[in-house]
This record gives C-alpha cells, structure tokens and sequence, in this order.
C-alpha cells in the first residue's frame, strides 16, 4: 500500500474509527500477505466521507486545541500499527493459515499420531489419598507458555455394566513454561475424572498426587472425582523459568450423557493456550464448538474461528487460545 494512500485514508477517519483500525491491526496483525492489502482495500472503501456540519457533530481533529495532544497520539499510534500490520510476517490468522504454520501444525499431529498413547494403568509412587482435595493455588508463579494434547485415539463406549473395568484411556499431556516469583516450594495442578481414576506423572518433576474419593458434582448427568498435582519445585530459585509436563491418562471418561467435551480452567495470566485434540481413525468428529465460561459460570459462544483449525477429514482440533482470561474456563465441545 503507497505511503500517500495510506495518510489519505487516516485523514479521512474520526477518533472511534482510528481507535477501530488499531485494535484491528492488533487483531489481524498475522494475516497472511496474500490478504493485507485485501483487507486495507476493504477498510478503505468502508471508510466514511463525512464533511464537516454546522451545529452538529464536528470532525474530532476540528475540537479545540485541548485535544491535540490526544489527536497526535492517536494518529502516531495508529500509523505505526498499520505499518507494522503491514509488515509482520509473524503467525497468521488461521481462516487464512500460513504454509509454514500450517506445516508446524502438521507435524505436531504427526508426531503425536506416529507413536503410541504413553498409557498409565496404574497410580504412580507419589501418591497420597485424602478425605478433600484443597483448592489449587497459583500464587507465586508466572506462567509464560501453556500447551495441552488430548489424544482420544484409545478412547471407545464402554457399557455401563463394565464401568468398573479400565477399557477406555484418554491421555492428556501437559507442558507449562513458568517463572518462579518468590521462594513456593510447590507448583500445582487439577485433574478432574468422571470415569474410574486418573493417573499422573512428571517426567520433570517430582510429583505428588492428592487423591480424593469425593465426588463434585459437574451436571446433572454425572460427578467427578477431583485430582491435585504437586510438583516440587524448591530446587528452583526465585526468578528462574522453567518447565512443567505431566501426562494423565483418564480411564473410562468420556462415557456419561453429554460429555464429548473437554476444557482447560485458566489460573495465570498467560498470552496463549495451545489445545491439540486427537480422534481415534474409526470414530471422527462430526462437528464442535468453542465456548468460553467466565468465573460466574456464564457461558459465551466464541463465534471467532480465526485461531481454530480443523483437520478436513475430522481426525483432530487445534485450537489457539488468545489472550485467556483467569478464572476462565476454554472449552471445545464436539459431535461423534
């Protein structure tokens, strides 16, 4: 786009819409190159050609000197935003996915489809039964990265007769990069199971699982037996980033009435989340959708499907969470 173009369609905006382009530069600042001059052309001929009226709203570069601080801020602001929008070669939005992020996709699904689910069929060393699994605690720690895997491929019905029985693993593997802020000696995580237990390990860290018989109730349809996962950090000093892995593997879930869903339960501040979801070969999903739970447990679909990409042949989800909110809870919900 020629620079003149450009300074002629910022003169042509008001406050709000220049206050619009940069939150959408922000937005959109990864679409592919093929479409940054697509989209510019659109905001263009969108652009409003409103002369200046007498006794009604003037245009916001017309107020009083007072505001021209503000008005050259703005205009600063967003011209480095569209010059930078203009540029970036970063990832894409993924309606429109770059082949190199594409390709990194791919081969994550590869990777994790080429080799056996790390099946755990029975309770680690570190294990401690408790009448009531404490609420977990995030204080102390910042968390820079979050990626999770939850590979279905072993996942099949399992009758009700036979609940009792561990048939069906479903493997979730986890990977945190934290910081630690002052001297916790412990990091921690939930795992929640409506099947007949979960059982966890670290091949990072020293693990302790505080495993509780009670049951917490989730719907109307079914309960869940609440997991903690200690990770003993002390090791570490106050400053240092780290990682964090675990790999649980759940027997027997996914079996109750409306359960073909999982979530992620945002405790850090963090700038993304990675969710990777595998379906076994035989048993595809049909379709899903994408739902945010805030902390009042109001529920919001996310009609944005940017950052969601699906395999055409229904074998599994990827989905990039932007900007989390704590005390959130992310969730993908699908159709067999």
């Amino acid at each position: 786009m020629k620079p003149e173009r450009l300074r002629d369609y910022l003169e042509r905006l008001n406050r709000k819409e220049l206050e619009e382009l940069s939150e959408q530069a922000l937005r959109d600042r990864n679409t592919t190159a093929k479409n940054k001059d697509v989209l510019i052309d659109r905001l263009m001929d969108n652009a409003p050609k409103v002369a200046k009226t007498l006794g009604g709203t003037t245009r916001w570069w017309e107020q009083p000197s007072t505001h021209i601080y503000g008005i050259i801020s703005v205009i600063g602001t967003v011209i480095a935003l569209v010059a930078f929008f203009l540029q970036s070669d970063a990832t894409p939005e993924l309606s429109s996915i770059d082949p190199l992020r594409k390709q990194e996709i791919l081969d994550l699904v590869e990777r994790v489809r080429s080799s056996q689910p790390p099946v755990l069929t029975e309770p680690m060393v570190g294990r401690v039964q408790v009448d009531s699994v404490p609420p977990v605690t995030t204080s102390g720690f910042e968390l820079l990265e979050h990626r999770v895997i939850c590979d279905l491929r072993l996942f099949k019905p399992v009758p009700s007769v036979d609940r009792d029985k561990m048939l069906s693993p479903v493997v979730q593997h986890i990977w945190q990069r934290i910081k630690k802020v002052d001297d916790s000696k412990s990091y921690f995580l939930a795992a929640h199971t409506s099947g007949i237990d979960v059982f966890c390990s670290s091949p990072t860290h020293t693990l302790t699982v505080h495993a509780s018989n009670e049951r917490l109730p989730v719907a109307e349809q079914y309960t869940v037996k609440p997991r903690m996962l200690e990770f003993d950090v002390s090791a570490k000093p106050t400053g240092s980033e780290f990682t964090i892995e675990a790999t649980k593997t759940f027997w027997n879930a996914f079996n109750n009435q409306d359960q073909s869903w999982v979530g992620i339960n945002v405790g850090l501040p963090t700038r993304s989340i990675s969710y990777l979801i595998v379906f076994p070969n035989d048993k595809p999903f049909t379709s899903f959708k994408h739902f945010v739970d805030d902390e009042h447990q109001n529920r919001m679909v996310l009609p944005d499907e940017h950052y969601v990409f699906e395999d055409p042949e229904k074998r599994w989800i990827w989905w990039n969470i932007i900007d989390p909110k704590p005390h959130h809870s992310y969730n993908i919900d699908w159709e067999w």
